[in-house]
């Protein structure tokens, strides 16, 4: 189905009708708007029970703009009912709508994380993030690098969510530096992570943290690539942490690169290996992986690893690269 915008997820409520999250350009005001979307089961807008109150002109559908700048949709999960929408809003740059003042007084130029969570009828729900910098409903995070008494604001870009079994979220992307956060179920930035130069965030380990999954004891996968020594490409690489933020050092025995709770994998003749997406969904808690890699070729990479972090070498024997554990499709 056409939703009318660009799509950048897509998940599943509980009645299986598929929530779109994305953004679209408005030609009258010349900038993009984060825009949710929920359709059918039979796959056409849900016009009666979605988005008929917020005046954007097209049931089925809401949109949101947060001070006059660019706001795009990047990701969506549903939470006991709710709708988790999380996405970024950046400055409108060459006007003067393109800044926007924080609680503290600051004037931000950067680009920052937004994270609202609708009820079932696409309306803000005023339990998450109440009094709330934008209003009940809306959390909106701008996470500096502080060095001393100074704070050094850059872009935030989100790219994983994870929901805990408590409720609460988790936002991998790359907040100043490649990293993961954590906020409450009400939608409260976790103030007990990180420390020094980049506080209430952990570092990932793996680069941009590109997916984000939670095992049966609630440790925290994360998922992405590590960069070679010299800076001659980059591996498959999976870090698992504690839900106190310190890296788990049981998983990948030996540790990897010297860094225990990490394994990377590197591929024969690829200079460039990137883990997308990380999952556990199997009964056993082994972990599969999917990613990509390349050394001219771009190939489809899927991978199995047991809960330790050792290779599955039951999964993918025999595949094209030589390697058990993985099944590469070029």
């Amino acid at each position: 189905y056409y939703v009318g915008f660009n799509a950048n997820r897509m998940t599943l409520d509980a009645s299986d009708r598929p929530i779109v999250v994305g953004s679209i350009y408005q030609n009258a005001t010349a900038r993009n708007d984060m825009r949710v979307a929920r359709l059918t089961v039979g796959g056409v807008l849900d016009t009666t029970g979605f988005g008929t109150t917020d005046g954007d002109g097209t049931n089925g559908t809401v949109t949101f703009n947060f001070g006059g700048r660019e706001d795009y949709g990047q990701l969506v999960a549903v939470r006991n009912g709710k709708i988790i929408v999380a996405g970024n809003t950046n400055p409108l740059y060459n006007s003067a709508l393109q800044a926007y003042i924080d609680p503290s007084g600051n004037n931000r130029l950067d680009g920052d994380l937004i994270v609202l969570q609708l009820n079932d009828d696409g309306s803000l729900d005023p339990t998450f993030s109440p009094g709330g910098f934008e209003g009940d409903g809306i959390t909106w995070l701008s996470l500096p690098y502080v060095s001393g008494s100074t704070q050094n604001h850059s872009w935030d870009n989100v790219y994983s969510l994870a929901v805990t079994s408590a409720g609460d979220l988790l936002l991998g992307g790359d907040f100043y530096t490649s990293s993961w956060i954590r906020l409450s179920a009400t939608g409260a930035l976790d103030t007990s992570l990180g420390s020094g130069n980049y506080p209430n965030r952990i570092y990932s380990e793996v680069g941009t943290p590109r997916s984000l999954a939670l095992d049966s004891a609630g440790q925290i996968l994360v998922g992405g690539s590590r960069g070679l020594s010299g800076g001659q490409g980059s591996n498959f690489a999976v870090a698992r942490f504690n839900a106190n933020g310190t890296l788990d050092t049981s998983f990948g025995p030996g540790g990897s690169d010297g860094v225990s709770g990490l394994v990377n994998t590197d591929f024969e003749g690829s200079t460039a290996d990137y883990i997308r997406s990380v999952t556990l969904r199997q009964p056993d808690g082994r972990i599969l992986v999917a990613g990509y890699k390349s050394g001219g070729v771009t190939e489809l990479v899927l991978g199995r690893y047991n809960p330790d972090g050792t290779l599955d070498t039951s999964f993918g024997t025999g595949d094209a690269d030589g390697r058990d554990g993985f099944v590469v499709d070029g």
